[in-house]
């Protein structure tokens, strides 16, 4: 399955000890969303991140290749569950568009998780959350207009 990880997933030790099948295919953008903290994590008890619809902006991301066998791993770390009532999970896998760096027209599709009931106003992100988004990105090599935007982000 390809997954587009925008949030703490996108620290490799994190992915990888959840998934361990995890291979990196390319830094991505989803176009059209931005990154937004719309639900309070009661394990890391901070809010955790999300992306929502919104003309013009874009959120960056990781694409990775995981193994079919271990997608209900990483559905249960992001609280959802396939078959059970919408409402009911904490986030819903979906499909979406990403672009691959260095190809700016062909989108590829991508799994990723949104969160399901949002929260305004939203919950700001632990030190420890934020420093798992931007290290990852750092160590992908994201733009650096948008590491400067992570940076960016306030902590509760």
């Amino acid at each position: 399955m390809l997954y587009f990880a925008y949030g703490s997933n996108l620290d490799w030790a994190q992915i990888r000890k959840r998934c361990p099948s995890t291979t990196a295919v390319s830094v991505a953008a989803a176009r059209g969303y931005r990154l937004a903290f719309t639900r309070f994590s009661t394990n890391r008890q901070c809010g955790a991140a999300d992306i929502l619809p919104s003309a013009g902006d874009e959120v960056w991301g990781m694409l990775y290749e995981i193994d079919e066998a271990e997608i209900g791993v990483l559905d249960e770390c992001e609280g959802f569950r396939p078959g059970r009532p919408r409402e009911e999970n904490a986030y819903e896998r979906v499909e979406i568009d990403v672009w691959k760096t260095g190809t700016p027209v062909c989108p590829e599709r991508a799994w990723t998780y949104m969160v399901v009931r949002k929260l305004d106003p939203c919950p700001r992100p632990s030190a420890e959350y934020k420093r798992l988004m931007v290290g990852g990105a750092r160590h992908w090599g994201f733009p650096h207009g948008y590491l400067e935007q992570l940076e960016a982000i306030e902590i509760q």
